[in-house]
């Protein structure tokens, strides 16, 4: 469970709020692939493994076919560079502590959790994630320096990422249950684009050209989301031309799919404060209303409002 009793986890973890945030990286299963290159069978015993390849809709059998050939692949990973670094011994150095610090820190109070990161081998996909289990394909990160990336993310500000969305599926969840497709897609920017804010804010790279390219359509972005919040019939095809409009392809999408949602979140920030954008985590059937007030109270010109035409 992502979410179990606190007593599961007194002994360890962050605390905050009087509750626990616990984050475990396992990197076990490279290891043996490592020292064993003909173990690639026994992964399938992987929790993450078996979580990887399911969400590409492969069972153990074509997941090991598909990966065969793959063992020098596999031991490059320990091979050192030119400064006498390797991925494998980059990866033992991430520590869940470290991640659990970012996290913890725009999270709001209430939630315990725990998360175990496994590094597994995959395909295309860069990860998979679910409940409380983050499986991260080793096979896309790409070393510079004495840090790894996957795409144009720093890894441990990609996991800090994703296991803030973890933790906020929780709080969503009322309000998924609750609600519709579009209040659930509203809710959507909010845990994506607040995550985007804190942990991977694009700075270079061709998610970051992407990123300039959405703000330069900001204006016409906020007046298509402004009709389709005061739309008399807010149906699945509106939701799907939102998500096609406002979110981001490709590797973008991994820790930066929703410009425009980590935009109203910066604007909720600077004029009201973090503390407030994250409690709000914890009420987003207000986003777009405290959003209407961030931009009045920042003065922002009429032409981002979200407010109803009048």
């Amino acid at each position: 469970m992502l979410f179990p009793n606190k007593q599961e986890y007194a002994e360890g973890g962050t605390k905050f709020g009087g509750e626990a945030l616990t984050v475990r990286i396992d990197i076990e299963l490279l290891k043996k692939l490592i020292e064993q290159p003909d173990s690639l069978a026994k992964a399938a015993d992987s929790p993450g493994f078996k979580l990887y390849w399911l969400s590409l809709g492969r069972d153990h059998n074509q997941a090991i076919a598909e990966l065969q050939g793959q063992n020098a692949r596999i031991a490059a990973l320990a091979q050192e560079d030119a400064n006498g670094k390797s991925i494998l011994g980059t990866l033992g150095r991430i520590s869940g502590a470290s991640i659990e610090q970012q996290v913890v820190r725009h999270l709001p109070a209430g939630i315990t959790a725990n998360a175990t990161v496994e590094f597994v081998p995959g395909g295309d996909l860069a990860l998979a994630a679910e409940g409380n289990l983050v499986a991260v394909n080793f096979f896309a990160f790409e070393q510079r320096n004495n840090k790894l990336f996957v795409g144009d993310f720093p890894l441990l500000s990609f996991l800090a990422n994703r296991i803030h969305q973890l933790c906020t599926a929780k709080l969503a969840l009322p309000l998924f249950e609750a609600g519709g497709a579009f209040e659930n897609f509203l809710c959507r920017m909010l845990r994506e684009g607040s995550a985007t804010l804190f942990f991977t804010l694009p700075v270079s790279g061709p998610v970051f050209s992407l990123w300039q390219q959405s703000e330069k359509r900001r204006e016409e972005e906020v007046q298509l989301l402004r009709r389709s919040l005061h739309a008399q019939d807010r149906n699945s095809a509106l939701v799907r031309e939102l998500e096609f409009s406002l979110s981001l392809p490709g590797s973008a999408a991994l820790a930066a799919r929703y410009p425009l949602g980590a935009w109203m979140c910066q604007v909720i920030e600077g004029a009201f404060g973090r503390d407030h954008l994250v409690a709000l985590l914890q009420r987003p059937q207000d986003f777009v209303a405290d959003f209407e007030q961030a931009r009045t109270k920042f003065g922002l010109p009429e032409k981002y409002s979200l407010a109803a035409p009048r």
